[in-house]
């Protein structure tokens, strides 16, 4: 597979048993490229996997194609429950790793080239291809003044600086031990005020998640040693628990929200142990390394293919949720899979300001 800088720090030390090289073989010359975490990789492509699906699920919850059924709002209350939890924690697990190996300068240099770069360019691409598109769609064209007012507050595509902001506070917080980072994050959680920027109070609503992901940091290698039976027992157990928790009212939605997303990504992570190294888990690496694609052009594909059914008159809903989010997936993660050969890097990477490279002492070069 690839290697490259990709979505939600997924370029940061991965190696085959997750643990750091000793600083004495820290100068020895590297002959092979160091392994990827299958399971984080899987975790992360399972969720964008689903931010696939519910997007799916709400064009046809809008079309009114669910009829009378109550399938499409069940599905939604449940996808969204834990699927950004557990993007924004993956995020965390190497962050604390990834600035100690390239300093903070060039890393926030480096955030700004993958998340802020992407997000001006694609919510420029999205408004001129709903000018474009505007009859397939169920969007209308914005004005300009209210198009720049949605990207300064990050209505859009508010997940790239929500994520980036999450990112620099993680950053200035790496040095306290772990548990003071998630405490901090929590109260900030339970207490910052509505700012009126989309970005920064979803980036506070979800930042409790990625300092779990600091917290645990390079120790995610001992989720790798559990049993997969286990784990396959754990995630039918934590779905069962989630299912219960998203359908009683019984708190606010604030606690909710924490209660889902912790329970969501630890099912998740145990799910992806469940499938250890297998094909499946490979599918998944595969999409979870390509999910900033996914996120940023899967409407593409998945509006392409919804109107295929359209003209062929199939507005069946089960055929339109699974077809649209197929394509929605596979499209896209070949394309980035491909986008040096096709030469498409720019579409998710700044093409300029590119850092120079940081001598590290205590870490291999990845």
């Amino acid at each position: 597979m690839l290697k490259s800088e990709s979505f939600e720090a997924s370029e940061e030390p991965q190696l085959k048993n997750g643990s750091m090289q000793d600083k004495g073989q820290s100068n020895q010359p590297r002959t092979k490229p160091p392994v990827r975490s299958i399971l984080i990789d899987a975790v992360r492509g399972m969720a964008i996997s689903l931010v696939a699906l519910g997007h799916t699920n709400q064009g046809i919850q809008h079309r009114g194609w669910w009829g009378a059924s109550s399938a499409g709002s069940r599905l939604d209350g449940l996808i969204y429950a834990f699927h950004m939890p557990a993007f924004f924690f993956v995020s965390g697990v190497f962050l604390a790793a990834s600035v100690q190996k390239r300093g903070p300068g060039r890393f926030t240099l480096e955030r700004i080239r993958t998340l802020i770069y992407p997000y001006l360019l694609w919510s420029v691409i999205s408004q001129a291809s709903v000018k474009v598109l505007s009859q397939f769609t169920a969007q209308h064209p914005m004005t300009l003044k209210h198009f720049l007012m949605d990207l300064l507050v990050g209505g859009g595509i508010w997940f790239l600086p929500a994520l980036f902001l999450c990112q620099m506070l993680g950053m200035s917080l790496r040095k306290l031990p772990g548990a003071v980072i998630v405490a901090i994050a929590v109260l900030i959680y339970y207490f910052y005020p509505d700012t009126g920027m989309t970005f920064v109070n979803l980036g506070l609503e979800f930042f409790p998640f990625v300092a779990a992901g600091m917290w645990v940091g390079l120790n995610y290698e001992r989720m790798e040693k559990v049993p997969r039976w286990l784990a396959f027992l754990c995630t039918v157990v934590l779905f069962g628990v989630l299912w219960i928790a998203k359908s009683t009212v019984w708190t606010s939605y604030r606690n909710i929200v924490l209660l889902g997303g912790v329970i969501g990504t630890l099912m998740l992570i145990m799910l992806a142990r469940s499938l250890g190294a297998s094909k499946i888990a490979r599918v998944f690496a595969w999409a979870g390394e390509a999910s900033l694609a996914i996120y940023l052009a899967g409407e593409y594909g998945q509006g392409l293919v919804r109107q295929f059914l359209v003209f062929g008159h199939i507005t069946e809903p089960y055929t339109q949720l699974i077809l649209p989010t197929i394509a929605a997936i596979l499209i896209p993660t070949w394309v980035y899979q491909h986008r040096v050969r096709l030469h498409l890097e720019w579409l998710f990477i700044a093409p300029f300001w590119k850092p120079r490279q940081r001598r590290s002492q205590g870490l291999r070069a990845v």
